[in-house]
């Protein structure tokens, strides 16, 4: 029986965040573990037994200030691209902190840390998500009218989604957690958080919207990284380095003048 049937309640939907973690530990606990946890300890004695490296996980990661920063990402700020714009006009961009909490630990089977996403950064995601793809059909023919509830219906589809989204994480990355339980994701963990989140904003479109509306996917902007310091050698990229559709859209209107 796949270990991912067995998930807990905190995992469904909308679900609000457990009082305490669940952590299953195997017979011998792994040195880089106890390492993290003694640096942790401060004054308190560091754990020894399996069961006191458990009790110490749970206890420090059910801390309601234990959150977790997975990755930054950039996104358009425009729901809609503007064929007028200026070639050389600087981008506008919006941009996500993506955090979560631990809601189990499964050093047995999988040597995984799970991670769901806070209220405020599936709200931000869920907000950015309505803007750029949900648009008011009021007024509008009933050809549109048609393309917009398609939109509406990923829309919720996404919701859905990013409400119920878990990430797995290599145990390892527990060797980062502060004493307070916050931590935060490095490298190839937060490119492939960022990547999943996309993946979700992204599904297919519909033919008649992909022909009406054709629109490019959404893309994190590299340079990157789960820190503030990312976000700026991303915004200098992104000052630096034009829209390709801005350029082409360029280029054609000059072949016709």
């Amino acid at each position: 029986m796949s270990h991912r049937i067995l998930l807990p309640a905190s995992t469904v939907p909308f679900a609000p965040r457990p009082s305490s973690v669940i952590a299953v530990l195997g017979s011998t606990v792994e040195p880089w573990l106890t390492a993290a946890l003694r640096s942790i300890s401060g004054k308190k004695r560091p754990p020894k037994s399996v069961s006191q490296h458990r009790k110490c996980l749970i206890q420090t990661l059910s801390n309601p200030l234990s959150i977790w920063s997975l990755a930054w990402i950039m996104l358009d700020k425009d729901s809609e691209p503007d064929l007028c714009q200026d070639f050389y006009e600087v981008p506008q961009y919006h941009l996500i902190h993506i955090e979560a909490y631990v809601i189990y630990i499964d050093m047995v089977l999988q040597n995984e840390v799970a991670f769901k996403l806070t209220t405020e950064s599936i709200s931000a995601l869920v907000d950015y998500h309505k803007k750029r793809y949900c648009v008011d059909n009021l007024n509008k023919p009933l050809s549109c009218q048609g393309v917009d509830q398609q939109r509406s219906k990923l829309h919720e589809e996404f919701e859905q989604a990013i409400n119920k989204f878990v990430y797995h994480a290599d145990a390892k990355v527990l060797e980062g957690l502060e004493e307070d339980g916050t931590g935060e994701l490095l490298s190839d963990e937060s490119v492939r958080v960022k990547k999943r989140i996309l993946d979700l904003m992204n599904p297919p479109l519909p033919p008649d919207d992909a022909a009406m509306h054709p629109t490019t996917h959404l893309q994190a902007l590299e340079p990157s990284a789960a820190t503030p310091f990312g976000f700026f050698n991303a915004l200098y990229f992104a000052m630096a380095t034009p829209h390709a559709e801005t350029e082409a859209i360029y280029q054609s209107l000059q072949t016709i003048v």
